[in-house]
């Protein structure tokens, strides 16, 4: 199993009313060699009132094409009133040695 951490500030220049703080976290287990399972929680958490908290909690799937190269998949939901409805991503990862 994997768990990653992230924490990030967005500063909003034109309308510093608008900043946020990012808080994310992820976990990932390994079914098969190829096939994971990744469940996350991403989330911006805003610094005045003026802005709404956004939550999205998405879950997928990866594969692993070989040793450099991985695709995702998930779906997720938002659970306050910012957040979206329903989330779908893809991607691919390409990692360079």
């Amino acid at each position: 199993m994997t768990l990653t951490i992230n924490a990030g500030y967005t500063f909003v220049t034109r309308d510093r009313r608008l900043d946020v703080v990012s808080l994310n976290a992820s976990a990932e287990a390994g079914i098969t060699r190829a096939w994971s399972i990744v469940g996350e929680v991403v989330s911006e958490l805003a610094m005045s009132r003026r802005a709404d908290d956004r939550v999205v909690l998405p879950a997928g799937t990866v594969y692993a094409v070989g040793e450099c190269v991985r695709l995702d998949a998930a779906a997720g939901f938002g659970p306050t009133r910012a957040s979206p409805d329903l989330l779908l991503t893809t991607g691919v990862t390409i990692t360079l040695n």
